[in-house]
């Protein structure tokens, strides 16, 4: 039988190494999400230019 000392010292890794993958999921979600915002703000600045080269072609230039 674990002794009380060796128990408390293997749920205290156990919930450390959980700890651990929880802090690394929500590190890959932060930089899924900063890449997302990348993506979009990238996408906006071309839609932007798309629009502007429109506007001049509609004004005859």
């Amino acid at each position: 039988m674990e002794t009380s000392e060796a128990q408390k010292w293997r749920e205290y890794q156990e919930w450390r190494r959980e700890a651990h993958d929880a802090e690394v999921r929500r590190a890959e979600w932060e930089r899924m999400y900063h890449q997302a915002v990348t993506d979009a703000g990238e996408r906006v600045a071309s839609l932007e230019a798309a629009l502007e080269q429109i506007a001049r072609w509609g004004s005859g230039e």
